[in-house]
């Protein structure tokens, strides 16, 4: 059964805590000076490099935190933090396309089928699609769009419709968490590790 301590707070701020570890791992992981582009470096190899040296640190402490689970709960690492990134400032569309987790999108993409995630994969494949150069560095996503501005004419159109686009990709987006609901293929797959994962963090008892 639920601990008074998952009774008394709803379970999307238990898997906030939750992803908000991830995140302070990844930032005591970063290493800025391995990508350190040199002081006569333009202000785009600046972004550059601080951007790569988070996001190539996700795959890395996910990894990680689902080593410590069964093999067939491996997943839940990947599915708490995209419950928290549905409850973000950007969303997950935004999140997942042109911020440092969107070096994950590759290898989340048929993670998320495996769990019925259907319409959230064809949301991301469609904006994944908007960036046919698409790279591993989130930041040749976001200057695209820095880009667009300069290019005239039509680049501030461009831009727009760029932005728009992504942040279309959150409209549509279904209910918040239904992974996390009475979805068979998960309940089946990850439950065992679920227990495990919940009863060492004191969610349930």
């Amino acid at each position: 059964m639920f601990s008074r301590r998952a009774a008394a707070v709803p379970l999307d701020y238990l898997l906030h805590l939750e992803a908000r570890e991830y995140h302070d791992l990844v930032v005591q992981r970063m290493d800025p000076a391995a990508f350190d582009p040199g002081g006569q470096a333009e202000w785009e190899d600046y972004l550059r490099s601080s951007v790569l040296a988070e996001a190539i640190e996700w795959p890395g402490v996910l990894a990680d935190k689902a080593a410590d689970l069964p093999p067939g709960a491996h997943d839940l690492p990947w599915l708490a933090m995209l419950a928290d990134l549905e409850g973000g400032i950007f969303g997950p569309a935004e999140a997942l396309l042109i911020r440092p987790q969107s070096i994950l999108l590759p290898d989340l993409l048929p993670l998320m089928e495996r769990h019925g995630l259907t319409e959230e994969t064809a949301i991301l494949r469609e904006g994944m699609a908007l960036f046919p150069d698409w790279d591993l560095n989130p930041v040749d996503r976001q200057l695209a769009i820095y880009r667009a501005i300069s290019s005239m004419p039509g680049g501030k159109r461009r831009c727009g419709s760029l932005m728009a686009a992504i942040r279309a990709a959150a409209g549509p987006w279904p209910p918040r968490w239904r992974f996390w609901k009475a979805s068979p293929s998960w309940r089946s797959s990850t439950a065992p590790g679920w227990t495990r994962w919940a009863t060492r963090r004191g969610w349930i008892t």
